[in-house]
């Protein structure tokens, strides 16, 4: 395949960001036909998202949305904005390998090969595939908009786009953080960035089909990208910046060596339902109702949007850390 020129590689990013917004269209319309009783296609084309009004009219009134082929390409989009602060999906787009959702078995890496002699038996490659261990996880962004918020023509589609893609990033990368760094010990950082970027390097086994993602947090984040273009460290790519992960923590992925299955972002919106507006509420499906303050969409005249994504992943090779990250304090270019 040809790579994109420049301007197919514009047309193709400005295709996507139109999708993203498309998709955050198709939310607001949801969440105001749920709201005022109003079909969503005729709320879309009231608000200038033509696209999304298509679609809405031409989807069967049993059809489910997120099975519908331009839907799924909205909310791939939409996914895909999140890449720039999303370990998850920076890891996933970095070169990750994609387990088919559902997929009991994948393939992971062969090799072998060789020039046998004559009358030699001719090598075969060992062939290690995924077995059904992949761990599962499911990333959940809830949101409650007010009447008047929907209803604004002056509130901007990408307000709430941020808020629902920030949302859902932190949901799925705290769990996947967690995953990438199980049983790995962190090495302290010596406080000078290109040893411990070397260091992180050599904690790592790398091939040619390596593809190295480098994450941080907040901290480590602002730190790299006051390097000078010409150092070493932003030589070696860019960094991702990741609130799930701790604010003086380097992480080296070999996105290569991480499988994920995903199974797609699910939207769903509520109107006559009571919610725990609480980051750790107390409710749980499996246990006696415990005593929470809830508060009722119907009074408050809002509705709650929440998103969905089904995810299942595996580390197969080890993740390098550097921890305790002061660059600047100790003198390093910057």
């Amino acid at each position: 395949m040809r790579p994109l020129t420049l301007a197919a590689q514009a047309a193709e990013l400005g295709l996507q960001h139109r999708r993203a917004a498309d998709f955050v269209g198709l939310i607001r319309a949801l969440a105001g036909s749920t709201l005022r009783g109003v079909p969503p296609a005729t709320l879309a084309e009231r608000a200038g998202d033509h696209n999304v009004a298509q679609i809405l009219k031409a989807a069967a009134p049993s059809a489910n949305l997120t099975d519908l082929p331009d839907v799924a390409a909205m909310a791939s989009a939409f996914v895909g904005t999140m890449r720039g602060s999303s370990a998850l999906d920076a890891v996933l787009a970095g070169g990750a390998i994609r387990v088919p959702w559902q997929s009991r078995v994948g393939l992971l890496t062969f090799a072998g090969g060789g020039v046998p002699g004559q009358g030699k038996a001719k090598p075969v490659g060992r062939v290690q595939v995924l077995p059904d261990d992949m761990e599962e996880s499911k990333a959940v962004a809830l949101a409650v908009l007010s009447e008047q918020l929907l209803t604004a023509a002056d509130y901007p589609a990408s307000s709430v786009q941020a808020e629902l893609a920030g949302a859902l990033a932190n949901a799925q990368d705290v769990p996947f953080v967690a995953h990438l760094t199980s049983g790995i010990v962190a090495t302290p950082s010596t406080g000078d960035i290109e040893t411990d970027v070397y260091t992180a390097l050599g904690s790592i086994t790398r091939g040619s089909a390596s593809r190295l993602v480098w994450l941080g947090g907040p901290s480590v984040h602002d730190q790299w990208s006051a390097m000078p273009a010409d150092a070493t460290p932003r030589a070696l790519g860019n960094l991702t910046r990741c609130d799930a992960v701790t604010t003086d923590s380097l992480l080296l992925v070999d996105a290569g060596q991480v499988a994920i299955s995903d199974g797609g972002v699910m939207p769903d919106t509520a109107r006559h339902a009571s919610i725990e507006l609480d980051d750790d509420p107390a409710g749980a499906a499996d246990s006696p109702p415990a005593a929470a303050q809830l508060v009722s969409l119907w009074q408050t005249n809002s509705v709650a949007v929440r998103l969905e994504r089904a995810l299942r992943y595996r580390r197969l090779r080890s993740t390098a850390v550097i921890s305790g990250v002061n660059w600047l304090a100790t003198g390093s270019p910057a």
